[in-house]
């Protein structure tokens, strides 16, 4: 009994230093000394550090707390139109969100946004959220005049009564965002994710602008841009502009605007006016090997005036005007109308010609595009935006929230399109993979593949390069009742390597064919089902074995229920598991 009253003793002991103020947290009144550390909500102190960081001669990190909150109910008293005081040009400045927010008070009877960023100041800022922002000035989360390099943030929820609902950059102000998310921002003029205006630049790489709206008369719902923008790997979705002769729903760039776009997918943005995806209403904008289109087409030119290359899918055809111009990415300081371009890895980097084969090579150019941890992925009309093969049977490959296969091996489905996706992916992994699904039902309504003529498979067929793991958290994959064809759930092909299937049900999978076979689970390879369901699949067919499961390889069932499934032919055996002479079926519990 000693051992436990120990342990727990020794637990308090470490929550309550956990939720005590950190010693070295700063406190309003301190000296100004960097770093200055801010505890959880403690508004003045981070406000006096921001003062601190503007005076004291020297570079600066202001260091929030973990997964923290700062809600402010009223704007800086230094500036009215911010919850802090404008970041100034006093040495460099680091913000450390490590994950905390700032966010203004929805109960707030102030109008103020969130951060602003001064003229030449240079500022880096990681792993924070900026919501809730209501400004009557530019940029409802944040105003960026200076030099800003961003990674892992998010700017959501905010609102502009101006311009940059999300994001402004304006007085030559340049921002390098990486993996990052810009989404449900609101403006009433231009840009309600991010505004650039002219002599301003943008690079945007491996991120996220989505389900921004402008309410008013404004154009570029996800991005207006005026000034540079180079877009990289990234994805512009489900963006809207809303009134009647506006355009550009992901993207308007106006005169004086330079705009390239690489590797990235503009899909369902919507604007009443021609040039819902894109639109280029003065200036240049390129764009290359990428995604331009929607689900459900409409009588809106979903791209106009863009200027794309061959390998660019579209959806109505109207972006494909003949290449112009180069590929390049601009050292700092030599961009268009005098706009200075920070390169996303701050050094030089080499522009080349939209004809060279090898205008996509990441060893050429010199960075990794797709965030792989290497430079030696070489982008072409069959792959996808992060340089891998182009999955069979899939309409979109979102370009900043797709699986990068291999990095890391789990991957984490939420959807029936992306358990497709990822069963993908861990059929070119090298190593062993793992997919992990959420509590919850994965309907499937068209075959993905075929199997050699014996039906076709919801899944992509197993293809075996690794062992797979499955699980399935008490999850449910079906076939959707009202599917215009027939198919089975899951095909394991001879040769595969071992798959283990946990806490899953597989249901309504039919087959209606002659020999077409295992109308749930069709196994030529090594496959285990531990705690999980095969219930209510059939096939319909002369020699049509195993409505529930034909096995012709290695089969465990561990823990398991085979249940209400059919062979509807008359001649076809095994209703729930049709074992051949070559399968070899181990029941256990």
């Amino acid at each position: 009994m000693d051992t436990p009253r120990t342990l727990r003793i020794s637990l308090i002991a470490i929550l309550a230093l956990g939720c005590a103020a950190r010693a070295d947290a700063f406190i309003a009144g301190d000296p100004c000394v960097s770093p200055y550390v801010i505890a959880d909500g403690d508004i003045a102190s981070l406000r006096a550090a921001i003062a601190c960081a503007n005076t004291d001669g020297t570079d600066s990190v202001v260091e929030l707390a973990t997964n923290g909150s700062y809600v402010f109910t009223s704007a800086d008293t230094s500036n009215s139109t911010r919850a802090l005081n404008s970041i100034g040009a006093n040495g460099a400045f680091t913000l450390l969100g490590h994950g905390a927010t700032l966010h203004r008070d929805a109960a707030s009877v102030d109008s103020f946004g969130i951060l602003e960023v001064s003229n030449s100041a240079v500022v880096e800022i990681n792993e924070v959220t900026l919501s809730g922002g209501l400004a009557t000035a530019f940029g409802g989360g944040m105003r960026i005049r200076g030099a800003v390099r961003a990674s892992s943030i998010r700017v959501v929820d905010n609102v502009s009564t101006a311009a940059g609902g999300g994001i402004m950059l304006s007085n030559n102000g340049t921002l390098v965002l990486t993996d990052s998310t810009v989404a449900n921002n609101t403006s009433d003029a231009d840009g309600a994710g991010v505004r650039v205006s002219g002599g301003s630049s943008l690079w945007m790489n491996r991120s996220t602008i989505q389900g921004n709206t402008i309410t008013g008369f404004g154009a570029g719902a996800g991005i207006q841009s005026d000034g540079v923008a180079r877009i990289l790997n990234s994805t512009i979705i489900d963006n809207v502009v809303t009134e009647s002769t506006r355009r550009g729903g992901g993207i308007e760039v106006n005169t004086g605007g330079d705009v390239t776009i690489v590797n990235s997918t503009f899909y369902d943005n919507v604007s009443p006016a021609p040039g819902e995806q894109v639109r280029r209403s003065g200036g240049t904008l390129d764009v290359y090997n990428s995604i331009l289109g929607e689900s459900t087409s409409d009588a809106v030119s979903d791209c106009s005036n863009a200027t794309s290359a061959t390998d660019t899918l579209v959806s109505d055809g109207t972006c494909g005007a003949t290449i112009t111009g180069s590929l390049m990415f601009l050292d700092r300081g030599t961009g268009a109308n005098g706009t200075e371009v920070l390169p996303l890895s701050f050094v030089d980097v080499v522009a080349l010609a939209a004809g060279n084969n090898d205008w996509l090579v990441e060893g050429t150019i010199g960075i990794d595009l797709n965030g792989d941890g290497d430079q030696g992925d070489d982008f072409s009309a069959d792959t996808d935006q992060s340089g891998k093969p182009r999955l069979i049977g899939t309409d979109v490959d979102l370009g900043a929230v797709e699986y990068v296969c291999g990095d890391p091996p789990t991957y984490p489905a939420a959807t029936a399109s992306e358990l497709v996706e990822a069963i993908g992916c861990a059929n070119v992994d090298v190593g062993d993979s793992t997919v992990d699904l959420v509590s919850g039902t994965y309907t499937l309504t068209e075959s993905n593949n075929t199997d050699g003529g014996t039906g076709g498979n919801g899944l992509p067929a197993i293809l075996g390069n690794s062992n797979l793991t499955i699980n399935g958290h008490q999850a449910t994959v079906q076939r959707d009742v009202g599917a215009s064809e027939f198919f089975r759930l899951l095909y394991l092909p001879a040769g595969s390597h071992t798959v283990i299937i946990n806490d899953l049900a597989l249901q309504g999978g039919a087959l209606n064919g002659d020999s077409e076979s295992g109308g749930g689970i069709f196994n030529a390879g090594n496959l285990q089902l531990h705690r999980s369901v095969v219930r209510g699949n059939s096939t319909d067919g002369a020699l049509a074995y195993g409505g529930g499961i034909r096995n012709q390889g290695h089969l465990l069932l561990s823990g398991s229920l085979v249940d209400g499934n059919a062979t509807l032919g008359a001649t076809s055996p095994g209703g729930g598991l049709y074992n051949t002479l070559a399968g070899v079926a181990v029941l256990v519990n």
